[in-house]
């Protein structure tokens, strides 16, 4: 699977939380959730009276993408000329093992 990649998501159970973001590569996808997950972090750290840095680990992000209502990505499958489905597991199994090589580069 190659191409570009569409990230469905659900941020809470209202219709108005429905979104989707277009990404042109998996890599590029994943960054943009760690930076979603990061952002979420220090709104709701913020709401709680706590302004310094924010310290997660990769738990708290599997957490985070597997507490969501809804969340999926269509990737453009080259071969076919189409877009593959894939559900929320999917999604936090490449979340992770994005950051683990990242991690493991160093």
């Amino acid at each position: 699977m190659t191409g570009s990649v569409i990230f469905l998501i659900q941020t809470d159970e209202t219709d108005a939380s429905k979104s989707y973001h277009h990404y042109e590569t998996l890599e590029e996808f994943v960054e943009s959730a760690v930076l979603m997950f990061e952002q979420n972090l220090t709104k709701r750290n913020k709401e709680r009276g706590i302004t310094t840095r924010i310290v997660y680990d990769l738990g708290d992000i599997v957490s985070y993408f597997s507490a969501l209502p809804d969340c999926g990505l269509l990737i453009m499958d080259d071969r076919l000329r189409a877009y593959v489905p894939h559900g929320p597991s999917f999604v936090v199994s490449h979340i992770v093992k994005h950051l683990r090589q990242t991690a493991a580069k160093g």
